[in-house]
């Protein structure tokens, strides 16, 4: 699929910094979190995220990584807040919004996150 050049260079480097999944489309990061991302013509799509082990924080890196890269490239984030099955022990969808919530997400919808770049010349010195 031909994807916008901010949101290929995304893609791209997302997938130079994770590893395929066996049988899946998600990938790998850190060995520790599968990511489901999936490019589109104005933004990329968090499908999920689902950490090996829960409540160790890995959940929370990842998002940084993510809208490390959305900030980069310039390029938003949207998800939606849904936890994946009824497994005792998983974080709740409310948990979930707040998550993203405090990695700079904001609320679009009932439980729709969108992520918005942060303006790089906000944080350049300018001399």
């Amino acid at each position: 699929m031909n994807y916008p050049a901010s949101i290929q260079s995304l893609m791209d480097e997302f997938n130079a910094q994770t590893s395929p999944v066996d049988g899946s489309r998600a990938r790998l990061w850190q060995r520790c979190v599968e990511i489901d991302l999936l490019g589109g013509q104005s933004m990329v799509v968090l499908n999920h995220m689902k950490a090996k082990v829960l409540r160790q924080g890995y959940g929370a890196d990842a998002l940084n990584f993510l809208t490390t890269l959305a900030d980069k490239h310039q390029v938003k984030i949207y998800t939606h807040a849904m936890p994946r099955g009824h497994i005792e022990g998983n974080i709740s969808q409310d948990s979930l919004a707040d998550l993203a919530l405090a990695h700079g997400f904001e609320e679009e919808g009932d439980y729709d996150l969108i992520y918005t770049p942060n303006d790089p010349m906000k944080h350049s010195k300018l001399g």
